[in-house]
C-alpha cells in the first residue's frame, strides 16, 4: 500500500522540476531577448556620426551622404542597420567602391561611436580613349578619354590633354559605353609594355599611345607631329630587358640607322 503513495510523491515531484526548469529557461530567454534589445536598440550603440577623410577630387560630404543613406533603415525591417555591431563593413566597402571608382583603398572602423572612413584616391597614369588610335592627329585631341591608374583601372572621364601629358590606351573592353571600373589592359601587360616605351624613350622615339591586337601584340605608337603614326609591335610578353637589347640592335642596323 505504500508503495503507490511514494510513486505519486515522486511524479509530483519530477512535474515541479519540470516547471521550475520551464520557467527557467523562460526567465534566460527574456534576459537574453531584452539584452540583445538593449544592445541593438539602444541609442548608445548607435553609429553617432560620420567622418571622411583622404578625398581630393571626390566630395567627402557626397560620400557622407552616401553612407548615411546606406546605414539609415531597418534590416528586415527590424533591426537598424546603424548600430556598431550590426552595420556590414565588406558591405559597406563594396557599395562605395561601386559608387566612387576613383577610390583606391577604404578604411572603415568605429571609434567613439562615430563611424571613421580613411581613403586614397586613384592617380592617373594614363588615358583610355577607346577601341582605336584615330587616323588624323586632332581627332585624336579631340577623342572622349578616361582616366586609368596604373594597374590598368579606368575609373573617371578625363578633360582633353594633349599627346604629351599622358600615353593614350586604345583597347577594346567588354562594355565599350560605359568603360568606367573595367580594365583598360591586365595589370602586368600593361607594366611590361610601359617598361619597355620608358626604355626606348629618346629624342627619336617617343612613345605617346599603347594598343593590344587580337592576336595579343603590343603595339606602341610614337608621337606624331602629322596625321601619320609611326609604330613599334611586339609580344608583350616577352622579357622588356630582352627586347629593348633586340631593338637597340635593330635599330643600329640599315637602314634605321
Amino acid at each position: 500500500m505504500k508503495k503507490p503513495f511514494v510513486s505519486d510523491k515522486l511524479a509530483k515531484h519530477r512535474k515541479a522540476q519540470s516547471r521550475l526548469r520551464k520557467i527557467f529557461a523562460i526567465a534566460v530567454l527574456v534576459i537574453v531577448l531584452a539584452s540583445a534589445g538593449y544592445f541593438i536598440y539602444a541609442n548608445r550603440f548607435q553609429i553617432q556620426g560620420i567622418e571622411v577623410t583622404g578625398t581630393q577630387a571626390v566630395s567627402s560630404d557626397t560620400v557622407v551622404a552616401s553612407v548615411d543613406a546606406l546605414i539609415s533603415g531597418k534590416i528586415l525591417y527590424v533591426f537598424p542597420k546603424g548600430n556598431i555591431f550590426l552595420y556590414s563593413k565588406p558591405k559597406l566597402k563594396a557599395s562605395l567602391a561601386r559608387a566612387y571608382p576613383r577610390l583606391d583603398d577604404i578604411a572603415i572602423q568605429i571609434q567613439n561611436k562615430k563611424l571613421l572612413i580613411a581613403v586614397t584616391e586613384r592617380d592617373p597614369a594614363y588615358l583610355w580613349c577607346g577601341e582605336s588610335i584615330p587616323q588624323t592627329r586632332q581627332a585624336s585631341f579631340e577623342s572622349t578619354c578616361y582616366f586609368v591608374d596604373a594597374s590598368g583601372y579606368i575609373f573617371s572621364l578625363a578633360p582633353q590633354f594633349s599627346d604629351a601629358v599622358y600615353s593614350r590606351i586604345y583597347t577594346t573592353l567588354p562594355d565599350i559605353a560605359n568603360p568606367i571600373s573595367q580594365y583598360a589592359m591586365t595589370g602586368t601587360v600593361l607594366a611590361r609594355v610601359a617598361t619597355f616605351a620608358k626604355q626606348i624613350t629618346n629624342a627619336t622615339f617617343k612613345p605617346s599611345a599603347f594598343s593590344i591586337t587580337p592576336d595579343g601584340d603590343a603595339l606602341i605608337f610614337l608621337y606624331r607631329d602629322s596625321d601619320s603614326s609611326p609604330v613599334i609591335r611586339y609580344n608583350p610578353l616577352h622579357d622588356p630587358l630582352t627586347v629593348f637589347a633586340q631593338f637597340k640592335s635593330a635599330i643600329a642596323t640599315e637602314p634605321l640607322k
